[in-house]
């Protein structure tokens, strides 16, 4: 779904309505689950990717901050980071290394074309730099799965940037979850 179709314009008004009239207590959870929705219209299997990617993250993190061992601190920090980097690392430069790669070969290799899931650099940076926000002691790890959930998936910025800081957005998202007309301003 691009920004500048009839179909963002219909869903983000629905979203803005439903936000309005939905209790505090449950708004998070109506972002979350609008967020969600917009990445699925794209392609309703990369919702598993992102929820993998996400969940490495969160566990880690809370690990991290729970030890008082470095070894330790640096292993999950490490996981986070291998995988997050090796599923980018496969759906962008799969293609371009075994085409390549075909070039040389006598018997060239068949392979199914990877599709690059959208939003995947941007998600998988800010996830990163949560994880290492909270190795580096910078911000304590989110115990609450739905705003960091919230946090990687945020529709407004996930497909488009920028890649936010966790204490910038996660302290946002507990605290000034509003709708104020006046920045709605670019629809109208």
């Amino acid at each position: 779904m691009l920004f500048n179709t009839l179909n963002f314009l219909i869903f983000i008004l629905v979203v803005c309505i439903i936000f309005y009239f939905t209790p505090k207590r449950w708004q998070a959870f109506v972002l979350t689950l609008s967020s969600a929705i917009f990445y699925m219209y794209w392609d309703i299997k990369f919702i598993f990717l992102v929820l993998f990617c996400t969940l490495i993250d969160y566990f880690a993190a809370i690990r991290i901050e729970k030890s008082i061992n470095i070894i330790i601190q640096r292993f999950w920090l490490l996981i986070a980071l291998i995988s997050n980097l090796s599923v980018l690392s496969y759906f962008k430069y799969s293609n371009f290394i075994l085409s390549n790669l075909n070039h040389f070969l006598v018997k060239p290799i068949s392979f199914v074309q990877v599709i690059l899931p959208v939003g995947i650099s941007f998600y998988t940076f800010q996830s990163i730099s949560y994880t290492v926000d909270v190795y580096r002691k910078k911000i304590k790890a989110e115990k609450s799965f739905l705003y960091f959930f919230l946090y990687v998936l945020f529709f407004p910025q996930l497909v488009a940037g920028p890649i936010e800081r966790a204490d910038h957005m996660l302290k946002q998202f507990k605290n000034n979850l509003r709708l104020n007309w006046q920045d709605l301003d670019i629809i109208c």
